[in-house]
């Protein structure tokens, strides 16, 4: 029978009978989870690159682009600059199985939520937005509101030497070779607990135009010319996973021990026969899984799990027999997998062009273009960014006494809330303009307008 003592320094657990094994169990079990640790600090940069690939063909297989490392850190709205060349992007996609997302530039807080889901999930409220109101650090509710999905399982072949310089997020893996003491196994990876949320491209779009009209000038420093291409990439939904189960059959054909001979943790675990040996029964069986992955906790906890790239979490053994073995390997909380978004090419003067699903992109050789806009288009735009400055209203209200007709009345006449002139301001500039060609006397008037009450710009 199973039990356990506490002396305050160290807990002894006999697993089986016979205390002569509860050393050697500790022992092999150390040497295990100390082998998978050392194995998955990566020795050479092939190597790290090999797994995040594999890796990410689990994503992929989902028709979702890998995060990679996972992150908590990544919503809907969040907005990339990208400066490598489509070919190139392509290019890496395919040989890395996924794409860094190191240069963000801003985050939105979608304003169509609501809308989206006002008929199948609740969404929180302006105090309590997404995803915080999914979010609930610290207890067991945490993202069980949000909608769920589903991966593919993904199976492969590992061997010891290679097969242990595996990276987060696939950590359980090298832990349960370790415990099978074996030098090739057949695996596989089943991603459960998945979440996702999203927005539709459309009210994503109007945001991120919102945000353009007011950061011009920042992107105009990133204008695509003929000799680089700069894109603006935004995330419309994520994909998270909570927990990973991971399940390997020995496929080699004599047992390894882990080192010195010492007897592998999984033989200690299940029956053996022999004369120190019980027949293991369903509930003592049971209770050795369990006592198995709180030792398992302690190994990693004492080895530097953390330390050597493990996500904080916990890994569970499932079930073992002679041949393999299952655990699961839970998060803390969800990660992120894999996204969807939009790209946008950086035209002249910072204008963003159509947005273009960032999977067409970089599966399907899509381009996204330039805006089609006039060099007098341009320029007005820009003036009116600058005209539309808080601190700019002086310029408005000159600006509308040279326009004729009745605009500027409109204007003068308007006793609404101060931050709202600036856009009444653009509102009756393009309707003045509107009736006319882009380059039309109209325009020319506006433009010499906004430049002589703006003065120099810096």
């Amino acid at each position: 029978m199973a039990h356990g003592k506490t002396d305050g320094k160290a807990t002894r657990i006999s697993l089986i009978g016979g205390d002569g094994l509860i050393g050697r169990f500790l022992l092999a079990l150390f040497l295990a989870v100390t082998v998978a640790l050392a194995g998955c600090i990566p020795s050479r940069k092939s190597q790290l690159e090999s797994v995040a690939r594999n890796w990410c063909m689990i994503i992929r297989a989902g028709q979702v682009i890998p995060v990679y490392p996972l992150t908590e850190d990544l919503q809907p709205g969040d907005m990339f600059l990208v400066q490598v060349p489509i070919d190139r992007q392509q290019s890496l996609y395919e040989k890395k199985g996924f794409l860094p997302l190191d240069n963000l530039i801003a985050r939105l807080n979608p304003t169509g939520y609501a809308r989206f889901y006002e008929s199948s999930f609740g969404v929180g409220s302006d105090s309590k937005r997404l995803p915080e109101f999914w979010l609930s650090p610290g207890q067991e509710t945490a993202w069980t509101q949000a909608p769920q999905a589903s991966f593919p399982s993904y199976s492969f072949s590992i061997r010891r030497g290679g097969g242990l310089n595996l990276a987060v997020p696939v950590y359980g893996v090298a832990v349960g070779l370790s415990l099978l003491g074996t030098d090739t196994a057949s695996a596989s990876i089943t991603i459960s607990d998945a979440r996702t949320y999203g927005i539709d491209s459309v009210s994503l779009y109007r945001d991120v135009e919102n945000w353009e009209s007011k950061n011009l000038r920042f992107l105009a420093n990133f204008a695509s010319n003929e000799e680089k291409t700069n894109y603006v990439r935004v995330v419309s939904r994520v994909y998270l996973a909570g927990e990973l189960n991971v399940s390997l059959q020995d496929t080699s054909r004599t047992r390894a021990s882990v080192s010195g001979g010492l007897p592998r943790p999984v033989d200690l675990l299940i029956s053996g026969g022999g004369t120190q040996t019980e027949r293991a029964t369903i509930s003592s069986y049971t209770s050795n899984l369990e006592k198995l992955s709180s030792m398992i906790a302690s190994a990693l906890r004492d080895g530097g799990g953390e330390r050597a790239g493990v996500p904080r979490g916990s890994i569970t053994v499932v079930s073992a027999s002679a041949r393999s073995i299952s655990l699961s390997e839970r998060f803390a909380r969800p990660l992120v997998v894999g996204y969807l978004g939009f790209d946008m090419k950086i035209g002249p003067g910072g204008f963003l062009g159509s947005p273009i699903p960032t999977h067409a992109v970089l599966t399907e050789n899509l381009v996204p273009q330039a805006p089609g806009f006039s060099e007098t288009q341009q320029e007005l735009s820009l003036l009116l960014q600058e005209a539309k400055a808080p601190e700019r209203e002086g310029v408005r209200k000159r600006v509308m006494a040279e326009i004729a007709g009745e605009v500027e009345t409109i204007y003068a006449m308007y006793k609404g809330p101060p931050e709202d002139r600036p856009d009444l301001f653009t509102l009756l500039i393009g309707l003045y303009i509107s009736s006319e060609p882009p380059d039309g006397p109209r325009h020319r008037k506006v433009i010499h307008a906004l430049k002589e009450a703006l003065g120099p710009i810096d």
